[in-house]
This record gives structure tokens, sequence and C-alpha cells, in this order.
């Protein structure tokens, strides 16, 4: 496959003259622009295609694809999501098992070579040998005699001479295979042009894919339940265990191509689906473990409330006034996250992934404060910037709404480090009333 590459949103925008490129990208499956993973523009040089909040492989046709590079390595990335302690968006599990080098913003690339690494074991074991239960109606015995379906399936209709038996017998076409036989030819598919590490990669593929051809083939929606609701258990016993790593990885790469599985349970499919990563919902669930870790053992409490509705509860203000006007919505508040001590609200938090404050952003976590009787708000945004600790900074007051910015780097150092920093600066800007920095206090209205 060939592959067009560019950056997440704030980055380049990749330029494409190539006709045929053009004309693939103008008909490109309609379901990546409606879910905004790129956005097109034409311009004079050609056609602009910007990356927008999701980064990995974007699929264009059988033979062209679009990356989409993070504005971190793909290790920093994993280092956020392993903070994150419950199932966000695309990548569920498999997170232990990706290894990735401090310059590989490939995200593809580095499931790819995480999942190799583990397919020694498929070849070494071969395919996962399931048993299941079958009933058999006929003049042998297999198995156990069920005399009840004896009865009243076979000598209820005059046959004599025939027993209902159970029996349990292997299955190579169970779920466990067929999730790593979809895996398998996946990263076949979207395996670039060859080099020697690439050629290694698709050997064992190839290899592995062989140890399983008499699986029978299987869309995601039919194994991925059963494929979760297995990794989701504990389970000791072979060959479950030594096979774990490679399942994790392989529920990655098909929960991750699964932009409508609704979709796809009613036969609507893509011919190569997407394997993207939400980097909005990313940020912001990172944001929220990494304050409730630095506030654990203390007195406050953090909520996480975030939900579906992002919509501002309030009109702006008319561009020429600079005072606070709330108007009321019928959508409940929905901020990300409240941090409260003894049943009162003490902050409301916003995450926005975001390289452009904007003054919506504002109203919009002071109408949310405005619901849960807070007068304190906070407004989170990654760091356009390296910063060896956060910074935290005083937009000013919005009514009688303290209204503080804080910047985060998402390619921190040390992990220790940024909570403890970030506790810090929560204790700070939770025990005091009268935070103010060298800026001073400004109208927030006007920023």
């Amino acid at each position: 496959m060939r592959w067009l590459d560019t950056e997440e949103r704030g980055g380049s925008p990749l330029v494409v003259s190539d006709k045929n490129d053009v004309d693939a990208l103008l008909n490109i499956d309609h379901r990546i622009i409606d879910r905004n993973l790129i956005k097109r523009e034409v311009h004079k040089s050609g056609l602009l295609i910007r990356g927008q909040n999701h980064i990995g492989m974007i699929p264009v046709s059988h033979d062209l694809g679009i990356r989409v590079r993070p504005k971190v390595p793909v290790s920093q990335i994993v280092q956020m999501l392993s903070l994150i302690s419950h199932d966000i968006v695309e990548l569920p599990f498999g997170l232990a098992e990706i290894t990735a080098s401090e310059d590989d913003y490939d995200l593809l690339k580095a499931i790819r070579r995480s999942f190799c690494d583990q397919l020694p074991t498929l070849i070494q074991k071969g395919p996962i040998r399931r048993y299941r239960r079958n009933r058999s109606i006929g003049p042998g015995a297999r198995g156990r005699i069920d005399v009840s379906g004896t009865i009243n399936r076979a000598w209820a209709r005059g046959r004599y001479d025939h027993l209902s038996t159970e029996f349990y017998e292997f299955d190579y076409s169970n779920f466990l295979n067929q999730a790593m036989k979809f895996a398998i030819g996946y990263l076949i598919d979207t395996m670039e042009e060859s080099n020697n590490s690439i050629q290694q990669q698709m050997n064992i593929l190839v290899e592995s894919r062989t140890i399983l051809e008499s699986v029978s083939e299987a869309p995601p929606y039919l194994f991925l339940s059963p494929l979760r609701d297995h990794l989701s258990t504990d389970v000791s016993e072979e060959p479950y265990l030594s096979f774990r790593p490679l399942l994790n990885l392989a529920l990655l790469i098909a929960s991750g191509e699964t932009p409508d599985v609704a979709g796809e349970a009613e036969g609507i499919q893509f011919s190569l689906p997407p394997l993207v990563l939400d980097m909005e919902k990313t940020f912001e669930q990172f944001c929220i473990a990494i304050f409730n870790k630095s506030l654990n053992g203390e007195s406050f409490e953090l909520l996480d409330t975030s939900g579906v509705s992002n919509t501002p509860l309030l009109h702006p203000p008319v561009e020429s006034n600079h005072f606070w006007t709330p108007v009321r919505a019928t959508e409940s508040a929905h901020p990300d996250f409240v941090i409260q001590q003894r049943d009162s609200s003490w902050l409301i938090g916003e995450v926005k992934y975001s390289l452009s404050p904007s003054s919506s952003h504002i109203h919009q976590v002071c109408a949310h404060a405005d619901a849960f009787s807070c007068n304190t708000v906070l407004l989170i945004y990654p760091s356009k910037t390296t910063l060896k600790s956060p910074r935290l900074e005083m937009l000013g007051f919005l009514a009688e709404k303290r209204v503080f910015r804080l910047w985060i780097s998402i390619d921190f150092t040390s992990l220790d480090k940024l909570i403890e920093s970030i506790n810090m600066t929560a204790l700070a800007l939770l025990n005091s009333e009268d935070y103010s920095n060298k800026k001073g206090v400004a109208n927030a209205s006007q920023i």
C-alpha cells in the first residue's frame, strides 16, 4: 500500500497534486468525512488534506491510504493511555503490548511491530482449540446420553433405535482464531513499500496466516463482543494465558477499524477500514486521570462529569459588550470534571484539545459553573511548546467567577513529576481565594 503522510490538527497540510490521487480523495468514503477524520480543501496548488483530532491510518482506496501523524511520539501517547484506567474510544485493549521508540510517529507501524513480536506464540502453539457442546440424534451413542431428549425427540416419534446424545468437539473456527486471522490480514493489506525490516514482518505475517488457513473468516462485529468478554476476565490456564498479548492487540486492531458497529451489522462495510485514535478524547481523559491521581489522599474529590454534549449553555455576548450576560439553555450541564469538598463544588474544569483558546470556551465553562453554583473555573489546553511543569494563568473575572487557564505539555519527560506538579497547582488553586499572577486581574470577557 502507498501512503500519504500528514499531521494532526495544527500541523502542516498535505498538498496532493497527482490527478489519480486527487480523484481518489474526492471519492473517499463519506463516513471518513462525516466522522471528521480529515478535511479536504481545493487549492490552486492541488487538494489540501488537513488532519483533525484523530491520528492513525485512514484508507482512501485499496492501494492508497493517509497516515495522520501525532504531534508527539507514539511512545508518549502510550504513556498517556496507560494512565487512563477505563476503556477509551477506539483503543480499549493492547496498550501494554505496544512497543514504540522515541522517534516513532506512526501508530500503525508501532502496532504492527508489536503484533509481529507476539506471533511466535501462534507459530509455536498453532491455532487455539476451543471446545463446544453439540447434540446428536442417531442410532449410535456418542458422548453422554440425554434421557429426556431421547424420549421427547426420538422415541416420541417412533424412532426407538435412536438416542439423543451430547458431546464436545473442538473447533478451529472460533472467535479467538477469527480475531487473529482478521488482524493478520489487516496488517498485510496495509503494509507499506518493502525494506528489510518490513520484509521480515511480512514473512512472519504470511506464515501465521497459513497456520490459520483452516479458520473461517468473519467480520469484526461477529467476534468483537465475545472477544472483549474473554479478555475482560482473568485467565490462568493455557493456551489462553500465552495468547493473551496477541489477542489484546488483535482486539485493538479490530475495534479500531469499526467506526460504526451498528452499520457493519446491517451489512455496510469498509473495503479497508480506518484504524484511528481520537486525540481530543485521549487528552481529555488523560487530564482527568492526572488530576484524579494528584488529588488522591487529599480532602478534595474529583468527579468525572463529562458527557456527550459540548454545546455552550449560553450565547456569547455581543462583541461591543464586555460584560457577561448569561442566557439559560435547555441542555443539562456537562463539564468535563468537577472538584468538590463535602458536597460543595469548588472548581469546574473543561479540557480543550486546541492550540487557540477562544472566548466561547470561557462562556461555556462559566455556564457550567453557574449550573453547579461554583465561582472558580479552569480551562486546560495542550502546550504549544515543551514545559518543565504545567503553567497556570489567571485570566480574570467573568461576573463573580474566577477564570484560570492551565497549559499542560503532552511531551512530558516524567509522568510522576507531572502528577506532582499538578498536585501542587491544584492545591494552590483550590486553597486560595485571592490567587493572581504577574499579569494581574483582567476582565475575562475581553480575552
